[in-house]
């Protein structure tokens, strides 16, 4: 159907088919400027897209863009509530950089401490053992003594040094790639909210949309149905009206009795049976006794009988 046939069906009352002659019939022209407010005819309108747009004037795609406005309209206390964790995350990841970081030179200068007691205790035990063997201290297998037993405790303690420091670069490293991450996460959440869902709204927009056109035909149905209710019916005298619903009947017309003109009827033996009901029957002749009969009578003149 086109413009003017929705509208006629939608506003005026008209049922489908109605419209659609209505539409191209005569009174197209004068329809149009009654129901649409101007002089064009319907076919000089622009077409309606199928499934984009109805007949009562409602934009499938439009009213989805209206509800997808809704959505991320609806969506901005969130965004904003995310775009600030963004930030939080940022000053976390920091937070935790700089602790790992500020930790790398207390673990060496633990290890050197550690390594320069351990070589004072060396040394000091060294020192008595050569001095119960009375030997001296300035000779140099003390020193070459000394070196021997310090060089494998400074290369232990160096290494587990330089692997408590790696430790924690490593861990530093890792929080980038973690803080990366969820600043990813957060901006993907803000994106999809954003953009609403336009799935749903296209949805939602052909669920109005279907709504409104069973309401149009529901309402040009009733305006049908009521068109036909004040139709005046015509009930033969004696027929009854029965309702459609119920079986029961509702009206019955009465029956006119209209006075017999008077007409004369000639006075027979008929038409007497036909007012008694037949109780007067034809009379049938009886033979008469020859001693009455009126061949035997003498009337006084002779040679007559």
């Amino acid at each position: 159907m086109g413009i003017l046939a929705d509208t006629l069906v939608s506003r005026g009352g008209y049922n489908r088919i109605d419209a659609e002659n209505a539409e191209r019939g005569p009174r197209a022209s004068e329809l149009t400027r009654e129901f649409l407010g101007g002089g064009a005819t319907p076919q000089a309108q622009a077409p309606i897209q199928p499934g984009i747009s109805g007949g009562g004037g409602v934009n499938v795609l439009e009213t989805a863009k209206q509800l997808l406005g809704f959505q991320q309209q609806a969506n901005q206390p969130a965004i904003q509530s995310l775009q600030q964790q963004a930030g939080e995350v940022g000053q976390s990841f920091a937070g935790q950089r700089q602790r790992l970081e500020s930790g790398i030179q207390p673990l060496r200068d633990r290890y050197n401490q550690i390594l320069e007691q351990m070589k004072g205790r060396v040394s000091t035990d060294l020192s008595r053992e050569y001095g119960r063997r009375g030997i001296p201290l300035s000779s140099g297998m003390f020193e070459q003594n000394l070196t021997e037993r310090i060089n494998p405790m400074t290369r232990d303690i160096g290494l587990a040094s330089e692997e408590g420091t790696r430790g924690i670069q490593d861990l530093i490293a890792s929080l980038t790639g973690q803080e990366t991450e969820s600043k990813r996460n957060i901006t993907n959440a803000i994106a999809q909210l954003q953009a609403g869902e336009p799935s749903s709204a296209v949805t939602q927009a052909l669920s109005m949309f279907t709504q409104q056109r069973q309401s149009e035909q529901n309402a040009a149905e009733l305006a049908l149905k009521q068109a036909e209710a004040r139709k005046p019916i015509n009930v033969s005298e004696g027929a009854t009206l029965f309702d459609p619903t119920t079986g029961k009947p509702i009206y019955t017309a009465p029956k006119t009795y209209k006075p017999e003109e008077n007409v004369f009827t000639p006075f027979n033996l008929q038409n007497l049976q036909n007012l008694f009901g037949g109780g007067i029957t034809e009379p049938k002749p009886t033979r008469l006794p020859p001693s009455v009969r009126p061949e035997s009578r003498t009337y006084g003149y002779s040679g007559l009988t």
